[in-house]
């Protein structure tokens, strides 16, 4: 029995399988997780990544493997977040990303219970928004395209949740471990 479980990558095939555990066995969180952005491609590969795993119902994306050695910085190491460094490890420009991923979630969260939408709405509005606010290509086409066009939905998102002028709140989500059904468990489980 777990609360939360883990993915290794985003599939359509890996959601079904989540969606048909919560049918089949009630709330449960998931994540996915494997690497940052190679060093040469552009770091808005991660966060579509996270997007896409959040709109596809993760609880959150976990990289592996995040703190580098000594020699991380020569090799150009997929995997390092955080470089060591003489007074504790500093963070990689790509450890930026995830923490744009993670406001630009915060932002689709708060706008979902402000304008009752649920992940597959916001996704779908997202995505014209993005596309709206410049064409933005992944993979290293027209990076630069592309930060301005997360960049500039970031800002709409903003100015739609401050014309709502919601109250404070000190949580959007509910951080409630979901429950189990104990009496679902086989017999040969129970004491």
């Amino acid at each position: 029995m777990t609360n939360i479980e883990y993915y290794g990558g985003s599939s359509d095939q890996r959601s079904r399988f989540a969606e048909n555990r919560k049918l089949l066995h009630g709330p449960f969180y998931f994540a996915e997780y494997g690497s940052a952005n190679r060093i040469d491609a552009p770091n808005t590969d991660i966060v579509d990544w996270c997007m896409d795993a959040w709109f596809r119902g993760a609880f959150g994306a976990l990289p592996w493997n995040t703190i580098g050695t000594p020699e991380s910085r020569q090799r150009a190491e997929q995997t390092t977040l955080f470089y060591p460094g003489p007074d504790g490890p500093y963070p990689s420009m790509r450890l930026k990303s995830f923490t744009a991923a993670q406001q630009m979630i915060e932002y689709l969260t708060m706008a979902g219970v402000l304008y009752d939408m649920d992940r597959w709405d916001l996704k779908q509005w997202y995505v014209q928004l993005v596309q709206a606010a410049g064409q933005a290509g992944k993979n290293g086409e027209n990076v630069e395209s592309r930060v301005t066009a997360l960049g500039q939905a970031r800002q709409f998102l903003g100015k739609m949740i401050a014309d709502k002028t919601p109250v404070y709140r000190r949580s959007w989500v509910s951080w409630e471990t979901p429950g189990q059904n104990m009496n679902k468990i086989p017999q040969t489980f129970k004491k």
